[in-house]
């Protein structure tokens, strides 16, 4: 008669520790190498037909879901995904199957991969971009394949132990199957934007374009007026609460960052998406009270469509409340121009502020 397993001795346990620590440790060196391509502009990089190296920066949970701008949300999720891992380290401990074990393992240290970076960057660096026919999926990572690894570990483990029969057993696989596709298309209708039709798919290169619209001292300008240096374009409006003045300050702390003869020339284009209540008083106003080295941009409502559209910026006036008060959604992206006014890079406030620094001194030494 064979004896059961025993439980986990303390060698068993410095080797499931150690497993933890080098998958958190691959997942941080591996997203690091990420981050620094991406600041050297090497990504996007096509991969295989089917897999690009992307770098993005996931403020939610998968697929992008309860993601918020809330300063403590980072510190919550990450939080949350230390209890789980608390908890499944708990039952690693407890469970006499070596099998069961080693899936638990995998997914702890998947779990506190992702965790650190919450901490750390405010954000989960994510760089594997699956996509098929137009639709992307640019939100895995190291840590992520180590918890479907474990996942799947567990999965297999608990069926090799089960008792029951092995035709209900397959019963129950096929129909786990099918509730993992129909999840799966579910998440897929949720996340993923529709592909764009052939007409509507450009380059990177073709970000940004001619406009004219009115500054905040109400002279007319045009892109020539900002040719000869890099400069920064930023869409947004004076009401904005919490995301312009964030993005606004990150930018001129990545200039502020660079040597001072690279930062002199570099100005930063606040284009409101508000062009009826941000006049160019209103906006001298805004610039007055944040930084002259920002450029306050309204113009008519054509005008800054055109502008947008040229971006590939969003922007939705939202409902208007009984004191006729209203906000405006619209895209956070920070757009670094080169000197002939061409698309240099992009930056995200939830990346590492050194990134967005290295990406400003890349664009500023092709001077």
């Amino acid at each position: 008669m064979t004896a059961p397993p025993s439980l986990p001795d303390r060698r068993a346990r410095l080797a499931a520790l150690l497993v933890i620590a080098a998958i958190v440790a691959a997942d941080q060196a591996v997203k690091q190498v990420m981050i620094a391509l991406g600041a050297a502009g090497s990504l996007p990089l096509a991969v295989t037909p089917f897999l690009n190296l992307v770098l993005g920066f996931n403020r939610g949970v998968t697929f992008g879901l309860l993601a918020s701008d809330h300063p403590l949300a980072p510190y919550l999720l990450g939080a949350v995904a230390c209890a789980v891992a608390l908890g499944f380290w708990l039952l690693a401990c407890r469970t006499p199957r070596p099998d069961e074990r080693l899936g638990l393992t995998v997914v702890i240290g998947g779990a506190l991969g992702n965790a650190v970076d919450r901490f750390h960057r405010g954000a989960v660096t994510d760089f594997l971009d699956f996509h098929l026919a137009g639709w992307h999926w640019p939100a895995f990572n190291l840590a992520d394949i180590a918890i479907v690894v474990g996942a799947v570990l567990l999965l297999v483990a608990t069926w090799r132990a089960s008792p029951v029969a092995p035709s209900i057993r397959m019963t129950v696989a096929a129909l786990g199957l099918v509730l993992v596709a129909a999840l799966a298309v579910i998440v897929f209708l949720v996340t993923a934007p529709p592909p764009a039709p052939p007409e509507k798919i450009r380059r990177i290169a073709d970000i940004g374009g001619p406009f004219t619209l009115t500054d905040h001292r109400g002279r007319s300008v045009t892109q020539d007026d900002f040719r000869g240096a890099p400069f920064i374009v930023f869409f947004g409006f004076t009401s904005c609460p919490d995301i312009c003045p964030t993005a606004l300050s990150y930018a001129l702390t990545a200039i502020d960052a660079l040597p001072p003869a690279a930062a002199a020339p570099i100005r930063i284009l606040l284009v409101s998406v508000d062009p009826a209540r941000d006049t160019p008083a209103r906006l001298a106003d805004y610039v007055a009270a944040f930084d002259d080295r920002i450029v306050g941009l309204t113009g008519t409502p054509g005008q800054i469509a055109a502008m947008a559209e040229a971006y590939r910026v969003f922007y939705e006036k939202g409902p208007v409340d009984a004191s006729g008060n209203y906000s405006v959604d619209h895209s956070g992206t920070i757009f670094v121009m080169d000197r002939t006014g061409s698309f240099a890079a992009a930056l995200d406030v939830h990346e590492p502020i050194e990134t967005a620094t290295a990406k400003l001194a890349r664009v500023a030494g092709g001077q």
